[in-house]
């Protein structure tokens, strides 16, 4: 029962792969997409999309490890439902690398495959080797 549960779990697994190149925020915020910030100081923060009000870049978020560093940082911000809208023009971004959907969606797919056919041919050994008997 726990390996129909694992199996399950990992069937509904999404990856998210980023582009190799990083692009402007006008064009993150154009492509509506997740996107990862790199800060002057390494740290990569992932967002589930930028916005542009008026000439403010805001950044929407809801991972912890991003919240708690852009709360440590003293970023203003203001509550929508679960997800914080964080104003990042005062933080230092160097890179913005946003999602790419075709590769990620691949990715997704040849993973939900993958586990599908090792969970076939596990599970054929199984029924092969118990009626054996010999």
């Amino acid at each position: 029962m726990r390996f129909l549960g694992i199996f399950i779990f990992l069937l509904f697994q999404n990856c998210t792969v980023y582009r190799g190149t990083s692009v402007s925020a006008d064009k993150a915020i154009e492509q509506d997409t997740k996107v990862v910030l790199v800060t002057n100081d390494g740290t990569k923060l992932k967002f589930k999309k930028l916005l542009k009000d008026e000439n403010d870049l805001i950044g929407v978020a809801k991972k912890r490890k991003t919240l708690k560093y852009l709360d440590e940082q003293g970023i203003k911000y203001s509550d929508h439902g679960r997800m914080r809208h964080y104003l990042l023009d005062s933080l230092e971004v160097s890179e913005i690398y946003p999602k790419n959907k075709p590769v990620s969606t691949i990715v997704t797919v040849a993973v939900t495959v993958l586990v599908t056919f090792t969970v076939l041919v596990i599970s054929a050994g199984i029924i092969i080797f118990s009626s054996w008997g010999g």
